[in-house]
C-alpha cells in the first residue's frame, strides 16, 4: 500500500468509505451526503457529512425504543463495534485504536482508525535487538 491514498482514488479507501457509509445507514437509515477516506500508513481516517444529526437522532430514539421484536439494540458502543468489524473486513487487518468525532455545529463526523502493523513489520519489530 502506498504512503497515503484517498478515496479518489479508488480501491480500498472507496471500499472502506463505502462499508462504513452502509454501517451509518444501519443506524440512521440514511447515508450520509459524502464519505471521504484518507489511509496514512497504519492510520485510517473516514470524514462523513451530512450526518451527524441524523445518527444522533437515531441513536436517541433507539435507547428510548422498547425494542419489542428482540433485535439488536443500536447504540454508540453497538455502532463502533460495527464500524471496527467493517473497517478490519476491508482491509484485513486488526483495529487496535478508534477514535471518533461528531461536529453537531457542521454536521461532519470524522472516524479514525489505527491499525495494527502488517505481519511483516510485526516480525520485523519483534527480531530487531538493539545494539550495545
Amino acid at each position: 500500500m502506498p504512503d497515503s491514498e484517498t478515496t479518489r482514488a479508488g480501491g480500498l479507501p472507496a471500499e472502506i468509505s463505502s462499508s462504513i457509509a452502509s454501517v451509518w445507514n444501519q443506524y440512521a437509515s440514511e447515508r450520509p451526503s459524502g464519505a471521504e477516506t484518507v489511509i496514512h500508513g497504519n492510520r485510517v481516517k473516514c470524514v462523513l457529512t451530512d450526518a451527524v444529526q441524523m445518527l444522533n437522532e437515531a441513536l436517541t430514539t433507539a435507547e428510548t425504543d422498547e425494542n419489542p421484536d428482540g433485535g439488536r439494540r443500536h447504540t454508540p458502543s453497538t455502532f463502533r463495534n460495527d464500524a471496527i468489524a467493517a473497517v478490519k473486513r476491508v482491509t484485513r487487518r486488526n483495529v487496535v485504536a478508534f477514535m471518533s468525532d461528531h461536529d453537531t455545529q457542521t454536521d461532519v463526523a470524522t472516524e479514525i482508525f489505527l491499525l495494527e502493523a502488517p505481519p511483516y513489520q510485526q516480525r520485523s519489530r519483534a527480531t530487531h535487538t538493539p545494539g550495545p
